[in-house]
């Protein structure tokens, strides 16, 4: 029905509202892209009418100030707002149409109306869904937004959290930590292309931003933000958050780049004492660990690093193990890893959690298995049973979802577990020709094998070095790993080796 809808019957009210409902009620696949085309085809066709106009306008308004582009764009009704925006931009994002030409008029439109509004910010929820989706475009595809779409996304936070920030299940909390990441996010992806680092273009579309700047000369306007948003928050008792708030707030300013610790540790105990009560859920809790083990906090404050993912760790054993999925069982081992932290409890809960029968083969991804094979290897947990497990979910996963990275990764953790079942591996390895040394079988045989799909010129430096002597370590040789390394090797630097003997030594 909307693909037969002409362009003249749609008002832009209605271009974002079914934008949004089409993206919002239909089911994603795992990648959280629409599994029917036809949605992507509508979503595509409001985006078509949208940049069509758009397009016109601005080309008729060449030249025009900004009060007569937005009122030359009500030929489709009403004023197009930043709310309509925003409903298109997600639905953008949703149906996967990153790279459709009305992304960057869309950024053009909200700079131009918020200058024209004599800079009034944007609402908190549209800023949030418009830094969201512009975040996921800008990361995708190098993508050149208007100079001053970042400042009136900036203002938007700066003036919202001056007012203030509320609390409780429908408080403006989330809503600010999830334009914070974005914001940090689209700043990044576009630093090359949009100058994010100078006070005056903040101080061109806000005098308040421009006061603030001042106060601060040094500080970017990025900085200034952050520093806002902390101050505000370190004013609020964490109990008025809700815990979903506090989960996306610790994983955004983890992240940032203004390291904040009397704030990090407010929030990470406000995130253990839901846990302890029992209202934090399996996701929650490992989006804190990982927000914790990805950020200074870790070395700054070791001692309550620790009483934290012990705390955690205790809450997480807690909970059954066939409510995990691979992908939390993944993350979670990965922070504790990570953070140098070991629990002998919370690994042997997670080695269950991820044996449990029943679990659907999708959820075990190379990616998945990967950080579960180097987590538990880098605390040094030796669970046979959890390495048998994962053999034979790694012979079912098809050979071209490998990377070479996480080839090597499973490779090595393989070879270093024969290794210690094999006492005669290292001596033997040491004392005979590689050329001599047995064929690999079972897991490692089949990991020669995957490695020989995977064209030579995908493998860097690093992955040729660390598949190689790993095989050595464990005592064995891959069946034609010799050949497809050397290859790789020559499409990297030129030559190769003559002999596997000669290779092994270069890497020793």
């Amino acid at each position: 029905l909307v693909l037969e809808l002409p362009a003249e019957s749609l008002s832009w009210r209605a271009v974002g509202l079914l934008s949004f409902g089409l993206t919002r009620s239909w089911g994603v696949d795992k990648k959280g892209l629409h599994k029917d085309k036809i949605v992507r085809q509508a979503v595509q066709h409001l985006a078509d009418i949208t940049a069509q106009h758009l397009a016109r306008t601005n080309s008729r308004d060449t030249g025009a100030n900004s009060r007569d582009r937005v009122t030359n764009s009500r030929d489709m009704g009403a004023e197009m707002t930043a709310r309509d925006c925003a409903l298109l931009a997600g639905a953008l994002m949703k149906a996967g149409l990153s790279g459709h030409a009305v992304w960057v008029l869309l950024a053009q439109h909200v700079t131009h109306t918020h200058i024209s509004a004599n800079s009034t910010p944007l609402a908190l929820e549209d800023a949030a869904y418009l830094a969201e989706a512009t975040a996921w475009k800008a990361r995708l595809e190098d993508t050149q937004f208007p100079a001053g779409f970042l400042p009136v996304l900036r203002e938007s936070v700066v003036r919202h959290v001056r007012g203030g920030i509320t609390g409780g299940s429908g408080g403006s909390a989330y809503k600010v930590a999830l334009l914070l990441s974005s914001l940090s996010s689209l700043s990044a992806a576009t630093q090359s292309t949009v100058n994010t680092t100078t006070a005056p273009t903040v101080a061109s579309s806000s005098s308040s931003a421009s006061s603030s700047s001042a106060s601060s000369p040094s500080s970017s306007p990025d900085e200034e933000v952050w520093r806002s948003t902390a101050l505000a928050l370190k004013h609020m008792p964490i109990d008025s958050l809700s815990t979903q708030a506090i989960i996306a707030l610790l994983a955004a300013f983890s992240r940032a780049k203004v390291f904040d610790g009397e704030l990090l540790e407010l929030l990470a105990l406000g995130a253990l004492s839901r846990a302890n009560q029992g209202v934090a859920s399996i996701a929650h809790i490992a989006s804190v660990l990982s927000s914790l083990a990805n950020c200074n906090m870790v070395w700054v404050e070791a001692a309550l690093t620790e009483h934290l993912f012990m705390g955690m760790s205790e809450a997480l054993c807690n909970m059954s193990p066939s409510s995990y999925s691979i992908q939390q069982a993944a993350v979670i081992a990965s922070a504790f890893a990570k953070a140098k932290m070991f629990d002998e409890r919370l690994f042997s809960h997670l080695s269950r959690a991820v044996q449990w029968r029943g679990r659907a083969a999708p959820e075990f991804s190379v990616q998945a298995v990967g950080v579960l094979l180097f987590a538990f290897s880098r605390v040094q947990v030796d669970d046979p049973k959890l390495l048998d497990f994962l053999a034979h979910i790694i012979v079912d996963i098809p050979p071209g979802d490998f990377t070479p990275q996480a080839l090597a990764v499973v490779i090595s953790v393989y070879a270093g577990a024969h290794r210690r079942r094999s006492f005669s591996s290292l001596t033997l390895a040491a004392s005979v020709d590689p050329a001599a040394l047995p064929l690999a079988t079972g897991i490692l045989g089949h990991l020669a094998t995957v490695a020989s799909t995977i064209a030579p010129e995908s493998y860097e430096a690093r992955h040729v070095r660390a598949i190689v002597s790993a095989y050595h370590r464990a005592g064995v040789r891959g069946s034609g790993l010799f050949l497809v390394m050397s290859r790789a090797w020559e499409t990297r630097w030129g030559s190769g080796f003559a002999t596997e003997k000669e290779m092994i030594a270069f890497f020793s």
